[in-house]
């Protein structure tokens, strides 16, 4: 998963502070007309379980003018949990690092929200208001069918 961030450092800090990534890697490429004169910095970042798991990119214009991102172009994004953890543990922990939580934990399932899904589910925003799910317990595809 790659999303565009305003502000690489911020944005690190806060998926390392926040929800517990770690940082591999920084990298800085000029795309040249690829990306019409665009220059893209990337922060790797790793979780647990999954090296590589998420890359913030920062863009700026061929004057040095950042980029700014958009959220418009998808709902969320979601992220599975650890196993033998749980969204209820991962909404504390938010909470403890002061982070608002806009929706959840909550049942996707017929007698939760309506959803499907059967996972339980805790929402948030990072610092570009990109919209995050942390889930545990995703039903398995026959239960899916109603």
């Amino acid at each position: 998963m790659a999303i565009y961030v305003s502000d690489l450092e911020n944005s690190i800090n806060w998926y390392i502070e926040k929800l517990g990534f770690t940082l591999e890697r920084i990298t800085e490429k000029i795309e040249g007309e690829t990306l019409l004169d665009q220059t893209i910095r990337c922060a790797l970042l790793n979780t647990k379980n999954q090296r590589n798991a998420l890359v913030l990119v920062e863009r700026r214009d061929a004057c040095g003018k950042k980029i700014l991102p958009s959220t418009n172009g998808y709902f969320h994004i979601a992220f599975e949990i650890e196993e033998h953890r749980t969204s209820f543990e991962f909404a504390q922990r938010l909470r403890e690092k002061n982070v608002f939580i806009s929706y959840g934990p909550v049942k996707h399932s017929r007698e939760g929200d309506g959803e499907i899904g059967g996972n339980i589910a805790v929402y948030c925003l990072d610092p570009d208001n990109h919209y995050l799910e942390f889930f545990f317990g995703m039903d398995k595809y026959d239960s899916l069918c109603y």
